[in-house]
């Protein structure tokens, strides 16, 4: 068989192996039947739509863009997490996460195009919103990355710091309420470690994940999973050691893929093997995993941080779903936001394509759309998870 129908065929059939029909649900997942929140009210306001799908959707529907809806659509119809990162959520979570939780119970926006108005409590039943959300935190501080590095300073710190106090607002706004909700809590938060920050700093991240775990652990209504990087990042003992000694022990589980791009059954290979270590269970991200992470022939002739941030290859991957490949894998879910760019942050540029500041850019989502690992269009309304 010549070379390039070999690779051809290789490649072929690593993509569908990334789409292997998923097993079975986990006997008591927390996400089983849940309908996932679908954020149309981010697209008509001023200061979110740049981080939303929806104004671009909706754009190319009024310019008859059929193609174009059709890719968007890919994404605008599947639910994802909301991110409380950054510093511009810090100055009042609670009035943030509270707005949102009402905006869930009373939407103001929805219908089929996320477009119908609705007053008070009109729109509870709309099927196409949902009621059950996924958050994604991620406020600590790791901006540098050497042995040096102090790990954020007052804001981090577990005592007398700020980190804590928030998480404390994050959980006044939606724990006692007893609204159920998932949390993926720190993504690279843990796996960054060992790189990036000096001993007495890693010890106090450890002391300050253990005291975030144990308070978000004691609400049953959140089902709360500590990111752990992915397969390609961390040996198993290396993740278990550090998922252990940040208090794992407290909450549902661990969280894989969050921040990356690779295979499904990569993870749950990974996953299963610390599961069983801890006694846990763990949830993957497979929003941009459609075609695995990314294959260059030349690391050195390229900018190292492309294979993390805009990534030339990536697609969208398997659909939300508690319907995985292993009885320890509560749910696939769309943690990362197809379509925003990740070309750094703090206005520094760390790969070589995309605007920066995580804002949706249109090339990257059709891009990821086009190269989805699943066929035709994403159930719309959403099906139960």
């Amino acid at each position: 068989m010549p070379f390039k129908r070999r690779h051809a065929v290789a490649f072929t059939l690593a993509c569908l192996l990334a789409a292997v029909p998923a097993a079975s649900a986990a006997p008591d997942s927390p996400q089983v039947g849940k309908r996932q929140w679908i954020d149309c009210s981010s697209g008509h306001m001023r200061g979110v739509a740049p981080y939303s799908v929806w104004p671009e959707l909706w754009q190319a529907q009024r310019e008859g863009r059929s193609g174009d809806v059709a890719l968007l659509e890919r994404i605008a119809h599947v639910p994802q997490a909301k991110w409380l990162a950054g510093k511009s959520v810090r100055q009042d979570p609670f009035r943030i996460v509270r707005n949102y939780v009402s905006s869930m119970m009373a939407t103001a926006w929805g219908g089929p195009n996320c477009q119908t108005r609705y007053s008070g409590h009109a729109g509870a039943d709309d099927p196409y919103v949902g009621d059950y959300p996924v958050f994604a935190i991620r406020q600590l501080e790791h901006e540098a990355c050497d042995r040096d590095y102090d790990g954020g300073g007052p804001w981090n710190r577990p005592r007398n710091g700020s980190y804590l106090p928030w998480i404390e607002k994050f959980i006044a706004a939606i724990g006692p309420i007893g609204h159920e909700a998932t949390v993926i809590l720190e993504p690279d938060g843990l796996p960054v470690i060992g790189k990036c920050l000096s001993p007495r700093a890693a010890k106090q991240r450890l002391a300050l994940m253990r005291a975030v775990a144990r308070r978000l652990g004691s609400f049953p209504n959140l089902a709360t999973y500590i990111d752990i990087g992915s397969s390609r990042w961390l040996d198993r003992r290396h993740a278990i050691k550090l998922l252990r000694r940040s208090g794992v022990r407290h909450v549902r589980g661990f969280a894989l893929n969050t921040t990356h791009f690779y295979y499904t059954h990569e993870q749950v290979e990974y996953g299963d093997a610390i599961a069983r270590r801890l006694g846990k269970r763990y949830v993957v991200n497979t929003a941009e995993n459609g075609r695995g992470g990314l294959r260059i022939e030349n690391p050195n002739a390229r900018n190292i941080k492309d294979r993390f941030c805009n990534p030339r290859n990536a697609g969208l991957g398997p659909l939300p779903t508690t319907r995985t490949a292993s009885r320890l894998a509560d749910a696939y879910l769309w943690i990362s936001r197809p379509g925003l760019s990740s070309n750094g942050h703090s206005g520094m540029r760390q790969c070589s394509r995309g605007p920066g500041g995580n804002v949706f850019w249109l090339p990257k989502a059709e891009q990821e759309a086009r190269l989805a690992s699943f066929n035709g269009q994403p159930p719309w309304p959403p099906a139960p998870l």
